[in-house]
C-alpha cells in the first residue's frame, strides 16, 4: 500500500480520479443496501434453540406465522372475514386458522364481537417473506378488507422489515447530523476552513463507500442491519482521524521544507507518507487483524456481519488516508491552508497552561491529571449502566410506526404473547410419535404448560390423545354392528308384517 501512496504523490490526479470512481460506484450501490440485508434472527449455533429450529424446518419445512386481526362491526366482520380467509387459503403455500373455524380454535380466535383473528401459516423462509411474499399477503388484505373494518397485520417479517428500515434511517440521519458537527470540531482544532471541509468530505465519502461495501457483502453472507449502522459510523470516525494525522504531518513537513511549488508539495506529502502514513498503515493493519478475528469467534449473524463489516470499512478508511489523502494534499497544496485564522488569546492561555511543551500543568501533575481524566470518563460512562440488552423488539420502533401500531393493537386484544408464541419440538427416538404412550406423555406435558397462570393457551398434538381414547371403543362397537347385521333380516321381516 505504501507503493500506491508513493504513486499517488507522483500522479495525484490519476490516484484521485481512480478513488473518486470507486467511491461513486460504491455510493451508488449503497443506495440499495436495504435489499441486501438479512432478517434479524439471533440464534446461537449449537444452542438448543438452533437445534429445535433445525429439527422443525427439516421435518415440517419452513413456516412463518402472519397474524391478522380485523376490527369492526360484527356484521361487517362476518361478511369480509370469510372472503379474506378464502383468498389467503387460495395461496398454495398458505394454511389458515381463523375465527370462523368450528370448535375451540375458532372460538379462541374471536375474543369479542368486534375483533376477529386470522393466522396464516406460510410455508416460506423469512428471506422469501421479505423478498415479496409478505407484500403479496398485504396486497390480498388490502383488496379484501375495506371500511368500516380495519386490518392489523403483524408477525416476524413485518417487524423485521420495519426494524431494518428504522435502523438504516437512524444511521443515515445520525451521519448527516454528525458531518456538520464534525466540520465545526475540525474547524476549531485545525483553524483552517478548507482543510476542515476536505477532511469532513473525506469522512462522508468513506461512509458512503461503507454502505456500498456492506451492500456487496450482503450478497455473499447474511448481514444484519445493526452491522451496517455501526460499520458505517466506524468508517466515518476512522476515515477522518487517519486522514487528519496525515494532514497534520504534511503541514509540519511543508513548513519545514518551506514548500511553495508542486514539487515541494509532493515532497512534503511523500515525507508524510513515509512517516505518519507508515504508522497509520501499521496501526490500522493491527486493527483490521483484530477485527478479522470477530467472524471466527462470533456465535451469530450479528457479530459475524459486524466483524466483517467493520473490517471492510476500516480497510477503506486506512487505504483512503494513506493513498488518497497524499494525492489531495499534493493537488491542493497551499489552498488547504486558505482562510486560516489564529486562536484567541483567552483560549490559548489556559491551553498553554495545561500542555505547554516547556512543562505544562498536566506534565508536572501527571497523577492528579490522570485521576481527574479517569473520573470524568467514569462520569460520562454512567448512562451505560441503564443500557438494556436483548433481542430486537417492536418497542424499539416509533410509536406511530405502522408495524408497532399493529403489534401493540393485537397484543392488547389477544394478549402480549400472541404475536410471538413459543414453539416446542417433540422428538421420539424409538417409536412413532402417534404411539398411545407417547401421546399420553405429550398430553400431560401440554396440560402442565396450560396450567401455568402465565400461559393463556396451548395448541399441540396432546389434543389427539382424547381422540385415540375414543378409538379404543371402535373394535367392540364394530363387533356389535356385526351381530346386528346378522339379525337384521329377521327384524326387517317383522317390520313388513
Amino acid at each position: 500500500m505504501l507503493r500506491l501512496a508513493r504513486f499517488s504523490t507522483r500522479r495525484p490526479f490519476v490516484a484521485f480520479a481512480a478513488w473518486f470512481t470507486v467511491a461513486a460506484i460504491l455510493a451508488a450501490i449503497g443506495l440499495g443496501v436495504s435489499h441486501s440485508l438479512s432478517p434479524t434472527i439471533v440464534v446461537v449455533p449449537g444452542s438448543e434453540t438452533a437445534r429445535a429450529e433445525q429439527l422443525a424446518e427439516s421435518n415440517f419445512g419452513p413456516s412463518v406465522l402472519v397474524p391478522i386481526m380485523l376490527e369492526g362491526p360484527k356484521a361487517q366482520l362476518n361478511a369480509q372475514g370469510p372472503a379474506l380467509v378464502k383468498a389467503l387459503a387460495g395461496r398454495r403455500d398458505t394454511r389458515v386458522l381463523s375465527a370462523w373455524d368450528v370448535g375451540d380454535t375458532g372460538a379462541a380466535l374471536r375474543p369479542d364481537a368486534t375483533h376477529a383473528m386470522i393466522v396464516a401459516s406460510v410455508a416460506q423462509t423469512e428471506e422469501a417473506m421479505l423478498d415479496g411474499v409478505q407484500q403479496d399477503i398485504d396486497r390480498i388484505v388490502d383488496q379484501q378488507v375495506s371500511s368500516p373494518v380495519t386490518p392489523y397485520i403483524t408477525g416476524t417479517p413485518t417487524i423485521d422489515q420495519a426494524t431494518k428500515d428504522q435502523s438504516l434511517d437512524a444511521a443515515r440521519q445520525a451521519e448527516l447530523l454528525a458531518l456538520p458537527i464534525l466540520f465545526l470540531v475540525l474547524l476549531l482544532i485545525l483553524r483552517a476552513p478548507v482543510a476542515a471541509l476536505v477532511l469532513t468530505a473525506f469522512g462522508g465519502a468513506t461512509t458512503l463507500m461503507s454502505f456500498g461495501a456492506m451492500a456487496v457483502l450482503g450478497k455473499a453472507i447474511d448481514v444484519d442491519p445493526t452491522a451496517v449502522a455501526l460499520a458505517s459510523m466506524a468508517g466515518l470516525a476512522l476515515g477522518v482521524s487517519y486522514a487528519m494525522l496525515v494532514y497534520r504531518r504534511w503541514r509540519s513537513e511543508r513548513a519545514a521544507l518551506d514548500a511553495h511549488d508542486r514539487a515541494g508539495e509532493a515532497l512534503a506529502a511523500s515525507h508524510a507518507v513515509e512517516t505518519t502514513g507508515r504508522a497509520v498503515l501499521i496501526g490500522g493493519t493491527a486493527l483490521v487483524v483484530a477485527l478479522a478475528l470477530t467472524p471466527l469467534i462470533g456465535p451469530d449473524t450479528i457479530l459475524i456481519s459486524l466483524g466483517i463489516g467493520a473490517t471492510l470499512c476500516s480497510a477503506l478508511a486506512i487505504g483512503g488516508a494513506v493513498v488518497v489523502m497524499p494525492a489531495l494534499l499534493t493537488i491542493l497544496g497551499p489552498r488547504m491552508q486558505a482562510f486560516s485564522f489564529g486562536v484567541p488569546r483567552f483560549v490559548m492561555a489556559p491551553w498553554n497552561f495545561l500542555v505547554d511543551r516547556g512543562g505544562g500543568w498536566v506534565v508536572r501533575n501527571a497523577i492528579v491529571a490522570g485521576a481527574l481524566a479517569t473520573a470524568l470518563l467514569a462520569v460520562l460512562a454512567i448512562p451505560a449502566t441503564n443500557l438494556k440488552t436483548g433481542p430486537v423488539s417492536p418497542a424499539l420502533l416509533p410509536k406511530d410506526d405502522p408495524a408497532r401500531v399493529s403489534y401493540d393493537k393485537i397484543s392488547a386484544v389477544m394478549g402480549p404473547g400472541f404475536t410471538t408464541p413459543f414453539n416446542v419440538v417433540v422428538v421420539s427416538r424409538d417409536k412413532p410419535i402417534t404411539d398411545r404412550a407417547m401421546l399420553r406423555e405429550i398430553d400431560e406435558f401440554q396440560a402442565e404448560i396450560a396450567a401455568d397462570k402465565r400461559v393463556k393457551s396451548v395448541v399441540g398434538p396432546g389434543d389427539l390423545y382424547a381422540t385415540t381414547a375414543d378409538l379404543k371403543k371402535l373394535p367392540k362397537q364394530l363387533n356389535n354392528s356385526k351381530k346386528m347385521l346378522k339379525t337384521a333380516p329377521a327384524g326387517l321381516g317383522k317390520l313388513e308384517d
